[in-house]
């Protein structure tokens, strides 16, 4: 991380000056040597800021998680996108401009039984930025991408910033054909997938 100075130099002048009775800025005389009135010293300090460049990224853990279920026969029939959004899911603070990079692993099971191919069924997409709305890029979960089509400015206050991020299931339909032989063999019991997806933040 490279850290720029910022120099600054402070002068303190510190001085005594003599007086005598009804004298000033005059030379006193104590016995045969002489004193020049108002004399002193003086030093000088050096006053120093060091501003280092910080980015942090971190997850709100009110919404860390983000659930799609099937429990119906039209879950698996529909071909309409469903989505579910994940408000001041993300807290940034940047003291450059910044883009966040997304990743995500497939799913899989507690035991790591894969569901191969069901991440290029969800896309994600950052909608707000402090409760203003952003463009964001529609990321496929499958390949990834950078969250914001450009970079988003430095934060602006310590508090950073709060982006809202949306989730969505682009065609629920299509993981029907995903589902041979990876369910459980007992029937009525629940499968549960999941896949971790990785939010890092970058200057841009």
């Amino acid at each position: 991380m490279k850290t720029k100075n910022f120099l600054f130099t402070a002068v303190l002048t510190f001085g005594a000056i003599l007086f005598a009775t009804n004298v000033s800025a005059q030379e006193v005389t104590f016995g045969t040597t002489e004193i020049a009135a108002g004399s002193g010293t003086k030093g000088n300090v050096e006053l120093v800021l060091r501003l280092s460049d910080i980015q942090e990224l971190t997850v709100n853990n009110l919404n860390s998680k983000v659930v799609f279920t099937y429990v119906t026969r039209e879950d698996y029939n529909s071909t309409a996108s469903k989505s579910e959004t994940a408000v001041k899911q993300l807290k940034v603070f940047s003291t450059k401009k910044y883009n966040i990079a997304v990743n995500a692993t497939e799913f899989t099971t507690v035991d790591k039984k894969p569901l191969t191919g069901g991440l290029g069924s969800f896309t994600v997409k950052a909608i707000k930025v402090n409760d203003s709305s952003v463009e964001g890029n529609v990321v496929d979960l499958s390949s990834g991408a950078n969250l914001f089509t450009s970079s988003q400015s430095r934060t602006k206050v310590a508090a950073g910033d709060d982006i809202d991020i949306v989730y969505s299931l682009t065609n629920p339909s299509s993981l029907i054909d995903k589902i041979d032989n990876i369910t459980s063999a007992d029937f009525g019991t629940e499968e549960e997938f999941s896949s971790t997806i990785t939010y890092t933040i970058n200057p841009a």
